[in-house]
């Protein structure tokens, strides 16, 4: 597993010359469980990272992003970054302030009641069914869906 503090070492190896860049990573973790009409719908699963590059060099702002983690990946964002920066020089309206501040790091994690993984997914396909069940009660019902996701 890659961590956010060695996607930024990495993009400090590779970071365009500029007054100054800030990364962003964002890391979504993500699962969907649905019954159709009593049939379990195939799950889906997704885990997807990404980071964003914002430079400031000679008095503008330019932005880059990337799924692509590696070396290269970021070396190319931070030079898209740095290249919209320059393309908007001398256009810009308020021109950033560049400020000087020690690294910020934040991982939010939160606790919840009942953590995702404490159900197994067995366990959670059985309540999906049984609420879809409960839903075909009048006859002019012709298809029913009961679905649960969840988002880290």
């Amino acid at each position: 597993m890659t961590s956010i503090a060695s996607i930024a070492e990495r993009f400090a190896a590779v970071a365009p010359a500029c007054d100054y860049w800030s990364i962003r990573v964002v890391r979504q973790r993500s699962e969907h469980l649905s019954v159709t009409r009593g049939v379990t719908d195939p799950v889906h699963v997704g885990d997807d990272l990404g980071v964003m590059v914002t430079v400031v060099t000679g008095g503008a702002l330019g932005y880059g992003a990337t799924s692509d983690i590696t070396p290269a990946g970021l070396a190319r964002a931070g030079q898209d970054a740095a290249a919209w920066a320059k393309r908007v020089a001398g256009r810009m309206v308020a021109v950033p302030p560049v400020a000087h501040h020690a690294p910020v790091h934040f991982d939010h994690e939160a606790t919840a009641a009942q953590p995702w993984n404490a159900v197994s997914r067995a366990d959670k396909i059985t309540r999906l069914r049984d609420l879809a069940k409960s839903l075909t009660g009048d006859e002019r019902i012709a298809t029913w869906q009961a679905g649960l996701s969840y988002t880290d």
